[in-house]
């Protein structure tokens, strides 16, 4: 049985197209290396009969404080989801030494080559004297993104939600038998991490005079709170002005030697500057300045904007513009 949590405030991420490819799935293992002692069965949890089986001691190590404890775990991994789920059962180590040691069950690794948002949820089945770990972390960082850890007994719930930076990414199952001394715990997780695009491109651009097509790329989040979005446009003819284009509907007019994909009304953000002499321009979001403080330009959580760099140009009719960005705003 999966238990899914009703999340309002994730549902501003929801895009106007889907992007494809979001996580780079790098590794995807199933490891169980538990301190065990004795066979025992495990608890049969409504939802999970394909994985609930009998725990048996498979191995013993030097005065049978080592085994390996039973562990069914079965991954989905899709361009922008992974779902884990499974069931593992184990023992503490009669030797104190050892209490503290884990069971690694299984952990996928991805990577996540551009900005966007998570959704990470589900539950973990605990019984007896159980630790139990489902977590999403940040390959070499300590830091909890999301899932849940620690020693709880019955059904444990979560949902959390924020926001990837491009990186390399863990979800990590384990579990602990018991506080120590042969206590058995008994261990079933349903769990989905879905990716979920904040920002992409739906206007294509032509070639300037540097040769390239100029892009928008969105950092940081699309938090109003948190305000740290910031736009990085390339692609440009250096040394050329340029001018940052803000507005809510789409439109497809020809423009110069290229296409203006907002549609009236639309704002500027900032001033005209130069395109540096790679070719690029960094604009940081400020959304208590204008035009984000005013009547016209003031976003709202759950809306999506787009944003266009236009630019003067030395071939052709003098003026290009880059691709369309639309950005999902959140709180």
């Amino acid at each position: 049985m999966r238990v899914t949590l009703a999340f309002p405030a994730l549902a501003v991420l929801t895009s106007p197209v889907l992007a494809q490819g979001l996580l780079v799935p790098l590794t995807d293992t199933r490891s169980v290396s538990a301190t065990s002692d004795q066979s025992s069965e495990s608890y049969q949890a409504s939802g999970f009969g394909a994985f609930s089986e009998t725990a048996s001691t498979i191995s013993n190590g030097p005065g049978g404080d080592f085994a390996s404890a039973f562990a069914s775990i079965d991954s989905d991994i899709l361009p922008n989801s992974i779902t884990i789920a499974g069931s593992a059962a184990g023992n503490g180590s009669f030797a104190s030494s050892f209490c503290a040691q884990a069971s690694a069950l299984g952990d996928v690794t991805f990577e996540v080559p551009s900005a966007c948002g998570f959704r990470f949820n589900g539950f973990v089945e605990a019984y007896d004297q159980g630790w139990a770990f489902a977590t999403l972390r940040r390959q070499g960082n300590s830091a909890l993104l999301g899932g849940y850890e620690g020693l709880q007994f019955g059904v444990i719930p979560f949902d959390d939600s924020g926001y990837l930076q491009p990186g390399t990414y863990v979800v990590s199952l384990s579990n602990r038998g018991g506080y120590c001394f042969d206590q058995y715990a008994s261990m079933n997780y349903d769990l989905t991490l879905v990716l979920v695009p904040f920002s992409g491109s739906d206007c294509s651009s032509t070639p300037n005079s540097s040769g390239q097509t100029a892009v928008l790329a969105a950092k940081g989040t699309p938090s109003l709170a948190a305000n740290d979005l910031i736009l990085e446009a390339s692609g440009g003819p250096p040394g050329q002005l340029s001018l940052l284009l803000f507005g809510e509907t789409s439109a497809t007019t020809p423009l110069g030697n290229g296409t203006l994909c907002l549609a009236n009304p639309f704002l500027r953000v900032g001033g005209a500057a130069p395109v540096d002499p790679g070719g690029a321009r960094t604009f940081p979001m400020d959304f208590t300045a204008f035009p984000f403080n005013s009547a016209q330009g003031a976003v709202q959580a759950g809306e999506t904007w787009r944003f266009q760099w236009i630019f003067r140009d030395t071939v052709g009719a003098g003026l290009n513009l880059s691709d369309a960005l639309w950005v999902t705003f959140a709180p």
